[in-house]
């Protein structure tokens, strides 16, 4: 499934993404803006950071679905990022 990492911006805005980076996804139910929201975490030199959200609309089509992978597709620009998430069958 195609989807975008959002609010890269106010998470990670100087690190430069690329589709080798380990990526994986986490729920934030608590998220007061969205119940839905998945936030997507990078493997930055041996640490996971928290770079940004699954944009609102797959994360709502990817809610009640574990995710079995996830990986960024390009690089994008400085805003949004093309994804594609796994869903478990």
């Amino acid at each position: 499934m195609r989807c975008t990492l959002v609010g890269r911006m106010h998470h990670l805005p100087n690190y430069p993404l690329v589709p080798d980076d380990a990526v994986r996804l986490q729920r934030d139910p608590s998220n007061a803006h969205d119940p839905n929201a998945l936030q997507v975490w990078v493997r930055l030199d041996g640490a996971w950071a928290h770079a940004g959200y699954v944009d609102a609309r797959s994360a709502q089509r990817l809610a009640g679905c574990e995710v079995k992978a996830a990986r960024l597709v390009t690089q994008g620009d400085g805003y949004q990022v093309p994804m594609e998430v796994e869903p478990v069958q």
